[in-house]
């Protein structure tokens, strides 16, 4: 299970997954196109593959082997580990995430990545969503913080209605 790219072979189609979409963003594995609330985002090819490996296996692990042998042919000569560190600084930046706090990718130490995000199957079969992190996995997102506004001027509380 694994995204094609243009310029990657090696990849088979991710499951019919034409579009996903992930909180603010909109991300097509077959072309590697990001859009953050519509605009798009810069991502270069490679970490456009990564990324789409990861979207379309949301909530498991995707081994640095499995990510080698799908973004990098055998024929290729590249210090993997840089490269592969590159690709995900990359994909993290695009996203806004970060690998101490993650909210879309989380590393997995000494085995590979997981996207951790929900992940909506926006094709044309309309929207799916697909779990990011599978229940009783230890990974729970924190429930919202309600912030409460300081009083206003002239001793308006802005914190409760208005009265009329």
């Amino acid at each position: 299970m694994g995204c094609i790219l243009p310029e990657s072979p090696r990849l088979a189609y991710c499951s019919g997954m034409d579009r996903a979409r992930f909180g603010m963003f909109d991300f097509s594995p077959s072309t590697g196109e990001l859009r953050r609330n519509g605009i798009k985002v810069r991502l270069q090819a490679q970490p456009a593959r990564v990324l789409a490996a990861l979207v379309t296996r949301p909530g498991q692990i995707v081994t640095r082997d499995t990510l080698q042998r799908e973004i990098w042919s055998d024929g290729t000569h590249v210090d993997f580990e840089r490269g592969l560190n590159f690709c995900i600084a990359q994909v993290r930046s695009a996203l806004g995430d970060s690998a101490e706090a993650p909210h879309y990718v989380e590393t997995v130490p000494k085995q590979g990545y997981r996207f951790i995000a929900n992940v909506a199957d926006g094709g044309s079969n309309g929207l799916q969503t697909v779990p990011g992190v599978p229940s009783g996995s230890g990974f729970s997102i924190p429930e919202p913080t309600t912030f409460l506004a300081p009083p206003g001027p002239f001793g308006t509380d802005w914190n409760r209605p208005a009265r009329s």
